[in-house]
């Protein structure tokens, strides 16, 4: 069976943590912490990032490895990242930022992506939304172009 392609729809903490996780369990000693480390015949070392999404500038344009470490994610790094060579590519901003973010989010002024077409080149298989709760038709776009 072959690997896992997944893209991911918000650099932020969640994506972080996710990121550092896929890195941490491909070291075989440690999926024996995991409750199932083989399902369907796949570990965790078969799941690869394959795109990204992010509306803030100091993540589009960044390789994925440096953005998930980016202001204003705090999640801190457990584990050191080579380059990943996935670019994060900026999403759409379709709800706005929220009145609580505006202070914390700096949105990028690189022209949004053709979600679809990054999907498809890509290879992605699943799609890992994780805009905020109140990015909507945002991440309605995300569902769609999936």
């Amino acid at each position: 069976m072959s690997g896992i392609k997944v893209a991911l729809a918000g650099i932020g903490n969640l994506s972080s943590g996710f990121v550092q996780g896929l890195e941490y369990y491909k070291d075989v000693t440690k999926q024996t912490r995991l409750l199932h480390p083989k399902i369907a015949g796949l570990t965790v070392a078969d799941i690869q990032v394959v795109a990204a999404f992010d509306i803030d500038e100091r993540k589009v344009g960044k390789d994925l490895n440096t953005a998930i470490f980016a202001e204003p994610n705090k999640m801190p790094q457990v584990v050191d990242l080579a380059v990943s060579e996935v670019i994060v590519q900026k999403g759409p901003t379709l709800d706005g930022v929220a009145e609580t973010a505006i202070d914390v989010v700096k949105v990028s002024k690189a022209k949004d992506v053709d979600l679809a077409k990054v999907l498809k080149d890509s290879g992605s298989e699943i799609l890992v939304i994780s805009t905020p709760s109140g990015a909507i038709k945002s991440a309605d776009a995300y569902v769609q172009a999936a």
